[in-house]
């Protein structure tokens, strides 16, 4: 079995697969050998940026850098979830008007069609996101 230990931060006790300190959200180890950003959720030290903010157990995080290919993945379930919604409705409609092959039709590639705009949409995002944030820095968030 694997042994607790010790945020090099804050003293609090974490278990043993813990990447992150429930306590003061500090990153607990890091991988070496990731090929790709999205690959290993520890390597955070380019996504987090710590602001030295702290006020009791609540820390003020910068969020400086996104993962690309997460941010489309995520937009991509979104995406396709509410236009699954929508394309009900509009297969309904659509069923009383047109006929079942119709409605079938858009009750499958409504969602597709709107998923993949929205993976793109995510990915474009993002991109952006980096850009500005490179500039300006990020968005500063509180870590509990």
């Amino acid at each position: 079995m694997a042994e607790a230990f010790n945020c090099n931060n804050c003293g609090s006790q974490l278990s043993a697969g813990s990447s992150f300190c429930g306590s003061c959200g500090a990153a607990v180890r890091q991988s070496e050998n990731v090929v790709n950003q999205d690959a290993d959720v520890t390597r955070t030290s380019n996504l987090l940026a710590d602001e030295e903010q702290q006020s009791g157990e609540i820390r003020m995080t910068t969020v400086r850098r996104l993962g690309v290919m997460s941010v489309g993945k995520i937009s991509l379930v979104v995406y396709g979830l509410i236009a699954g919604l929508i394309g009900v409705f509009v297969a309904l409609v659509t069923l009383f008007t047109t006929g079942p092959l119709t409605a079938l039709g858009l009750l499958i590639g409504i969602p597709i069609f709107y998923g993949i705009i929205g993976f793109f949409g995510g990915i474009l995002t993002a991109w952006i996101y980096n850009l500005v944030a490179g500039w300006v820095g990020g968005i500063k968030i509180e870590l509990r």
